[in-house]
């Protein structure tokens, strides 16, 4: 489980995390700032590890702090999570019921969750009698991660730092002859950003208020994407490029700080298109 300045909402996700795996390895990546305690948790855990870092070094390095270690424990397979996840009760066992009914086991890299998000007022299943469909790329939290695809695949990509980090893994791992599966009902609650709904007519638009910084990295890392994969993988590339100018227009429509935002935006698309990558370098005025 990554954490970035959590709150003490952390404490109930990290317990419904402890029910379901045996080992729980918890990413601080917010170093010494963190304002929440663990010391008591830690004390009465033997099976919980707390990598507290001196810095943030994005979700990627955080995942592959969190792989090596799991890998050094001898696990076969991983559950990935953010602090926001909350686990239903009987979410691992249906990955694994999931992982293993399909009958090449061998070719599964990953398995991710269906969700329930903050503006699901109820969420059907679209899919039948079906427990999970074949996925063109799943988001990291909830996604339970097959070692042996890990190590043949390789680490996260750091220089994404955050956001597209698990698209661009969903896609690598296609690249390379995998099959990604999904859920078909939620196993999980995840949060992406402050969410608020706006009804327009006979539409519902959703904006998840992101600040200045995320909406650079989304839009940075979606050209990033584009430039190593958009030969092969043409629909994604189009998808990511749609979402930009979609959120583009939320932001001028409903958001507030909208000036810093949209600077964010296209600075980041100018790095993307001039192929910067890593962590964003101070300096900027909507920073």
């Amino acid at each position: 489980m990554v954490l970035y300045f959590p709150d003490v909402k952390v404490y109930r996700n990290i317990e419904r995390a402890l029910e379901q795996v045996e080992h729980l390895v918890v990413v601080n990546n917010t170093g010494s700032e963190t304002k929440v305690n663990f010391s008591l948790l830690l004390n009465r855990r033997e099976n919980i590890t707390f990598l507290n870092l001196e810095e943030n070094i994005g979700i990627a390095g955080a995942l592959n702090l969190g792989m090596k270690e799991a890998k050094g424990l001898h696990f076969n397979a991983v559950l990935l999570l953010d602090q926001d996840t909350e686990l239903l009760h009987n979410a691992v066992e249906e990955l694994l019921t999931i992982f293993t009914s399909y009958t090449a086991q061998e070719l599964v890299s990953m398995i991710g969750s269906d969700c329930y998000q903050e503006q699901d007022k109820a969420k059907k299943n679209l899919h039948g009698e079906h427990t999970y469909i074949e996925a063109r790329s799943v988001i990291t939290s909830g996604t339970l991660l097959i070692m042996k695809a890990y190590v043949e695949l390789g680490p996260f990509n750091e220089r994404y730092f955050i956001d597209g980090v698990d698209i661009e893994y969903s896609l690598r791992a296609r690249k390379a002859g995998f099959i990604i599966l999904r859920s078909t009902t939620p196993l999980m609650n995840h949060f992406i950003g402050d969410v608020t709904v706006h009804n327009i007519a006979f539409w519902r638009l959703a904006t998840r208020n992101h600040s200045p910084v995320r909406r650079y990295y989304i839009a940075r890392n979606s050209i990033l994407i584009g430039r190593e994969y958009g030969g092969g993988y043409t629909r994604e590339i189009l998808d990511l490029n749609l979402k930009t100018f979609v959120m583009l227009l939320l932001i001028a429509l409903f958001e507030t700080n909208k000036k810093n935002k949209i600077q964010a935006i296209l600075t980041g698309l100018k790095d993307g298109i001039m192929n910067k990558a890593g962590k964003i370098k101070p300096g900027h005025k909507w920073l």
